[in-house]
């Protein structure tokens, strides 16, 4: 998403700084899911297992592919999920 122009630099970077360190919290996550063993390193095969599982809670009618549709209700889910 584009800053607006009418931001100060200080407001620019503060920006950029939170949207930074937000987007490092979530390859945390991501990395820390991905670690079915949790030795601290993720193999091809727990990645490949994660990102499976990912697509498998995505794809809500089990055809082999995600929609908008899909992608738009599991990111609403996660969301809900969040909040609690």
């Amino acid at each position: 998403m584009p800053l607006p122009p009418s931001l100060s630099p200080d407001q620019r970077a503060a920006a950029l700084e939170k949207a930074g360190a937000a987007r490092d919290g979530m390859a945390t996550r991501m990395f820390t899911m991905a670690d079915a063993n949790k030795d601290g390193r993720v193999s091809l095969a727990e990645m490949q297992q994660s990102a499976l599982a990912r697509f498998d809670r995505m794809d809500l009618n089990h055809d082999g592919k995600i929609t908008p549709d899909e992608r738009k209700a599991a990111r609403q889910q996660r969301k809900a999920q969040a909040k609690k």
